[in-house]
């Protein structure tokens, strides 16, 4: 069973994806078939690449992962204000989401190939972490930056550090989002933050609409090619940061169920394996990928639900766009490569 459940997990969302923007979104939806065929490729030949060659290669992954986002920000002018993609004309790379399967085998040495969990670890670790959720933040791109660093960060509960470098970090963590506020964060994405204070605010109009379509569905959904919000547009990025809302106006509650019944179940499984993996690398690999999945997940939901504030945090193998579902699968193909490899436990024998 193990051996087929990520392959049939991305064939479902895939099929639910390409099939939700068939009705939101005609236009794009080929566009995200072959997307997902590309990405199936890229999932498959990820799986026949053993997970020790790519903690051998870690550190030119980093920096190869490290380019991937200077190039944006020099060699690329802006697209809508930020400097997210490479543009190669018939394709775009949005380099920011290839961040963590780019950098994620250097984190897991730094905390691996340790027997002592002290200051200087942590520190290799975010200095490791930091430099690529800095040229994130440049872009910028929060979004992708919470996707990347929310799972990285879950890392250090992982293994055995003392409660006393908690203390310190949190410290750090207040003063960071104080200065990152004042000097880092763009006016829109403040008004975004203070507009979810504020839900009577005239800057909250995405998610009032957000609301509005979830709500429009009811228990079963208008039905496919039948939602109202979506397809007279009052409902803004119906495809990529909204589309949990497009799919629960056509789908309903019970879609709804359904949707995260299949990401719970994705993320079970993954943490399952997780328990189950020979080393300690393979472990926070897949509890990596699991807590990625689940926390990309759970903002992108609740956002929709006007729960958190707005962030450009996409819904995985869901919302429209070729380097998320690529990044993903990806990602998933390292997993499957590990999980494949975990020995069976043999039965007992009594003679």
């Amino acid at each position: 069973m193990r051996n087929w459940f990520l392959p049939a997990c991305f064939f479902i969302f895939a099929l639910l994806s390409v099939q939700t923007l068939s009705s939101v979104a005609p236009d794009l939806a080929d566009r995200q078939l072959i997307f997902f065929i590309i990405g199936g490729v890229f999932f498959y030949l990820q799986s026949q690449v053993p997970f020790t060659r790519l903690l051998q290669l870690r550190w030119p992954l980093y920096v190869l992962g490290i380019i991937l986002l200077l190039i944006p920000l020099f060699l690329f002018g802006p697209t809508r204000n930020t400097h997210r993609w490479i543009d190669l004309g018939f394709f775009t790379i949005q380099s920011s989401q290839l961040a963590l399967p780019l950098t994620i085998f250097s984190l897991l040495t730094v905390l691996t190939q340790t027997k002592t969990y002290n200051w200087a670890v942590l520190f290799k670790f975010f200095l490791c972490m930091g430099l690529p959720a800095a040229l994130i933040l440049i872009a910028p791109d929060l979004g992708s930056m919470l996707t990347y660093a929310f799972p990285v960060l879950t890392l250090l509960i992982l293994v055995p550090f003392s409660w006393k470098h908690f203390l310190p970090l949190f410290v750090l963590a207040v003063v960071g989002t104080y200065a990152a506020w004042h000097f880092v964060l763009e006016d829109y994405q403040k008004v975004r933050f203070m507009s979810f204070l504020n839900p009577e605010s005239a800057d909250n109009y995405n998610a009032h609409q957000a609301l509005i379509t979830v709500g429009s569905g009811q228990f079963i959904g208008r039905g496919l090619g039948q939602g109202v919000q979506s397809h007279l547009r009052f409902l803004p990025e119906r495809h990529t940061d909204f589309i949990f809302a497009s799919f629960a106006e056509e789908y309903g509650f019970v879609g709804c169920l359904v949707l995260v019944a299949a990401y719970g179940a994705l993320i079970t499984f993954l943490f399952t394996q997780s328990r189950k993996a020979t080393t300690p690398e393979e472990k926070l690999f897949l509890s990596t990928v699991a807590m990625a999945v689940l926390l990309q997940a759970s903002i992108n939901i609740h956002m929709n639900l006007g729960l958190l504030p707005i962030t450009g945090v996409t819904l995985p193998l869901m919302s429209y766009g070729g380097s998320s579902v690529m990044s993903l699968a990806i990602v998933l193909g390292m997993a499957q490569n590990v999980i494949s490899h975990i020995p069976n436990k043999s039965a007992l024998h009594i003679t």
